[in-house]
Order: C-alpha cells, then sequence, then structure tokens
C-alpha cells in the first residue's frame, strides 16, 4: 500500500531530480494513506528487530509527513498555489 501511494506522488525527471506531487495524492490517494496508516498502528513494534523498528518510525514519519503536506497542499486551494514557497507549518 505504502508503495502505491509513492508511486501516485514521486515524480523523476529526465535528470534524476526527485519531487513530490502533493496535489497528485488525490483524495483517493489520501484515504489509502489513511488505511496505511492505520495498519502500523495494529503492528506490535515492540516485536520488531531494530531495523525492522527504523523502518517503521521512518515509514511512519514519512506518511505522517504526507498526510500533513497534502492537507496544508489542499487548504491552500490545490493546484495552481505557489505551494512550494509557502512555508506549511
Amino acid at each position: 500500500l505504502w508503495q502505491r501511494i509513492l508511486d501516485t506522488v514521486i515524480e523523476q525527471d529526465d535528470k534524476g531530480n526527485v519531487s513530490v506531487d502533493y496535489g497528485g495524492l488525490g483524495m483517493q490517494g489520501r484515504e489509502a494513506l489513511n488505511a496505511f496508516v492505520n495498519e502500523l498502528t495494529d503492528i506490535p513494534v515492540a516485536q520488531l528487530n531494530k531495523d525492522e523498528q527504523l523502518a517503521y518510525w521512518l515509514n511512519l514519519y514519512n506518511a505522517a509527513s504526507l498526510r500533513i503536506m497534502f492537507d496544508r497542499f489542499q487548504s491552500l486551494g490545490g493546484a495552481g498555489q505557489d505551494f512550494a514557497s509557502r512555508n506549511p507549518w
């Protein structure tokens, strides 16, 4: 699920530069993001090894950040806004 979400928002140009298209997530993607975060909350983190715990926390952080940024993008009016130049925090 996380990979499908990333495939929706991650863009790479012909020079290898990567960017995130927050508006590309859409409401269905936002719902998938919620589902992913909910799945993570069911994982018994204490039972994971250190590498798995690191991956867990990084994925949770990235998913939460993506959710915040998408919501902020939407509140700015979505496409057509100069999102990159605004402070989302």
